[in-house]
């Protein structure tokens, strides 16, 4: 896994993008939502790392580590997240519209009213994860491991099964 210390986003390292977004969510002067739209960031580690409400549309972060991160209302529109770990992350509320999270690891994550419309969840790990409220809307879930899924609430319309 590849460190956010040296990862360069624009004129910024990831670190310092990840630090000024810190202080944003602790309402710090100096502190901005992080932006790594467009961001190339495959196999980073991100474990634990705070990321609500950042944008990461269209993001490179195939094989990265988000276990037990906090990915709430964040924007990961049309990403690739193929081979991700999400293992207990949580994405409630996050937009996944249209990203690739093909063999994405999601064990036991908590994504309450998360929007995973049209995206492509072919072969991922769903198991014992929070879903309720969630839109799968003409999501891809073919071969995908949803053991001990509780699907209330949610909406599986034109979803490939």
């Amino acid at each position: 896994m590849k460190s956010p210390k040296k990862m360069m986003i624009g004129h910024r390292t990831l670190e310092e993008v990840l630090g000024r977004h810190k202080k944003w969510l602790d309402n710090q002067p100096s502190g901005d939502i992080a932006n790594l739209m467009n961001a190339h960031l495959y196999g980073v580690n991100l474990s634990g790392v705070d990321l609500r409400s950042a944008n990461l549309m269209k993001a490179d972060l195939r094989n990265a580590d988000l276990s037990h991160s906090k990915l709430q209302d964040a924007n990961l529109r049309d990403a690739d997240l193929e081979g991700a770990d999400f293992t207990e992350a949580d994405m409630s509320d996050a937009n996944l519209w249209s990203a690739n999270l093909q063999n994405a690891r999601m064990h036991r994550a908590r994504m309450r009213r998360a929007d995973f419309s049209m995206a492509n969840l072919k072969n991922a790990d769903l198991s014992e994860s929070d879903i309720h409220g969630a839109s799968f809307w003409q999501a891809d879930l073919r071969g995908a491991k949803l053991t001990n899924i509780d699907f209330s609430g949610g909406e599986l319309l034109d979803a490939k099964l």
